[in-house]
């Protein structure tokens, strides 16, 4: 077995690929959602934690966006309740690699 892994590997390591640009328009959408529950006999807790990844990609410039949620209750209190989001691009037509 050994002896055919070896030759496969080598063989993956020279290999070459070519892919070709094109003009359209790529989007990325992510959403992800995550979260603990906790519940005793006394007391109640959870936290949820969620975000939104948009990206849009095109031959001349790049656009990330992230938006993040973080909530939580603590025996019926408000622990957490927080919003983020950032945004940042990059423009290729004047500078190479010129970011904003």
């Amino acid at each position: 077995m050994k002896f055919i892994a070896l030759p496969f590997c080598f063989f993956l390591c020279y290999l070459k690929s070519y892919a070709q640009y094109t003009d359209s328009v790529n989007y990325h959408v992510l959403l992800t959602s995550t979260g603990s529950i906790n519940r005793t006999n006394e007391d109640r807790a959870y936290l949820l934690n969620n975000a939104l990844n948009f990206g849009l990609k095109k031959k001349n410039f790049v656009l990330n966006s992230t938006s993040a949620w973080l909530y939580g209750k603590q025996n019926s209190n408000l622990t957490n309740n927080d919003f983020s989001t950032t945004l940042n691009f990059n423009l290729y037509k004047t500078f190479p690699h010129f970011y904003y």
